[in-house]
C-alpha cells in the first residue's frame, strides 16, 4: 500500500513572514524624511504568516524576505527584533548605493500590525524613532475581513492596460490619481457603467509637488 507523506508548506516556502505595507510609504527613505516639515512621519506595516506563496515583486517585501531566508536558514531567530532588523538591513544593503528602506525588514520581523515613526534627526532617518506594535487577535481578524482579497497585475497595454482584468472582475468603481486621469479612462468607464473617481494629490505644506509620471519621463 502506497503512503503519502505530507509536509508543512513552510518546509517549501520558508517560515519567515511576508510584509504588507498597509498605510504610508517612502518615509523610511532619508531623502523623503529629511523633507518632512513636521516629523515624525509614520507608516504602518503588517507581518503576514506564510500560509501561501506570494508572487515575487508584488509589494510584499519578497526580495528582502529572500535575503532573510538565506541569512537565517529559512526561519526567524529567537532574538531581539530590533537587533534582527539591523542585521537584515546591513545584509540586504551591503554594497548598495541606493539602500532599501528599513520598513521592509521591520514588517518581516515584528509580528502583528506596527506603526513606524521616522524622523530624519534620529539616526539619519534610516531606522524609526519609535515602533508601536499591536498583536491583538481581534485586530488580525478584522484586518483579514476588510483587506483586499485579490490583487492582479494588469496584462493589457497602454493607459488602459487593466482592460482584461476589468472585463473579468466587473468592478463598480475605477479610481485613479490625477496623473492617471488620461488615456480615455473616463470615457471607457462611462461606456461600461463604472463609477470613475479621480483622487487629488495635494502635498503637505513645505513639500514640492511630485508625480510618478514626471519621474518616469512620459
Amino acid at each position: 500500500m502506497n503512503t503519502v507523506t505530507t509536509r508543512p508548506l513552510t518546509d517549501t516556502i520558508g517560515a519567515i513572514p511576508y510584509r504588507m505595507a498597509l498605510a504610508g510609504g517612502w518615509i523610511d527613505q532619508p531623502f523623503v524624511s529629511r523633507l518632512d516639515p513636521a516629523p515624525p512621519g509614520s507608516m504602518v506595516v503588517v507581518g503576514l504568516e506564510p500560509t501561501c506563496w506570494f508572487m515575487e515583486r508584488a509589494g510584499f517585501a519578497t526580495g528582502t524576505r529572500d535575503v532573510a531566508l538565506k541569512l537565517w536558514n529559512r526561519r526567524l531567530p529567537a532574538r531581539d527584533p530590533a537587533e534582527l532588523v539591523r542585521q537584515l538591513y546591513a545584509e540586504e544593503n551591503r554594497g548598495k548605493s541606493d539602500p532599501s528602506g528599513s520598513q521592509d525588514m521591520i514588517g518581516l520581523v515584528y509580528p502583528g500590525v506596527s506603526r513606524l515613526d521616522y524622523d530624519f534627526a534620529h539616526e539619519g532617518g534610516i531606522f524609526p524613532k519609535q515602533i508601536e506594535s499591536n498583536n491583538d487577535p481581534s485586530l488580525a481578524r478584522w484586518l483579514e475581513a476588510v483587506n483586499v482579497k485579490q490583487a492582479l497585475i494588469s496584462s493589457g497595454e497602454g493607459w488602459l492596460d487593466a482592460d482584461p482584468e476589468i472585463r473579468r472582475l466587473q468592478p463598480d468603481i475605477y479610481a485613479v490619481n490625477e496623473d492617471g486621469d488620461k488615456g480615455g479612462k473616463r470615457e471607457y468607464c462611462a461606456k461600461r457603467g463604472i463609477q470613475y473617481l479621480v483622487l487629488k494629490r495635494a502635498p503637505a505644506p513645505g513639500l514640492p509637488h511630485r508625480s510618478s509620471t514626471n519621474l518616469r519621463g512620459f
